[in-house]
């Protein structure tokens, strides 16, 4: 393995802490209102996982504006 590609994965496992992904618990405990304002930056698997929750309560998971045919 060269140094170079020692050094990138350095950093980036470095990096990887710092983002505040959500995690399952987060979407089943946060608030709606928190859970939706980082969506946009999370992994789409997020989205399934707050779908998902949502479905349990009974309410659907509305379309972003745009998405609609």
């Amino acid at each position: 393995m060269s140094l170079r590609i020692l050094i990138l994965l350095t950093l980036l496992s470095a990096y990887a802490p710092l983002h505040a992904a959500l995690s399952p618990e987060d979407l089943k405990k946060l608030p709606p209102a928190k859970i939706e304002a980082a969506l946009p930056n999370e992994h789409p698997s997020a989205y399934y996982g707050y779908a998902a929750r949502l479905f349990r309560e009974g309410k659907e998971a509305e379309p972003e504006h745009g998405s609609e045919r």
